[in-house]
């Protein structure tokens, strides 16, 4: 609790977690973007995604470090997607799988 804070509270503490996350991009030239070689060597890649565009009332997400699980090829409206499953993990010590940035 943060008096000083317009909202009363200046963060949350999550425990017992077990974070996971899904993401569709659209399709693209597997020489430009290639999920499924992602996949296969476990290679860690990273995520930022901006939710909301007004200021006051959005948010980043950051995964500074994901290992895709799964990989399935989708349509959504006549145009393929992948849906790709994947798990975060630690990018330092400590708590950091996700981190939130409201804007």
């Amino acid at each position: 609790r943060d008096a000083n804070s317009a909202a009363g509270i200046t963060q949350y503490f999550i425990s017992d977690r077990a974070p996971t996350g899904s993401l569709d991009p659209e399709a693209d030239d597997l020489a430009t973007f290639n999920p499924y070689s992602l996949w296969r060597t476990s290679t860690p890649s990273g995520l930022v995604a901006r939710i909301g565009a007004d200021a006051g009332n959005s948010l980043y997400v950051a995964v500074p470090k994901l290992r895709t699980t799964s990989v399935a090829e989708r349509d959504r409206d006549g145009v393929g997607t992948y849906d790709l499953g994947f798990e975060p993990s630690l990018d330092t010590v400590g708590d950091d799988e996700f981190r939130l940035f409201f804007c």
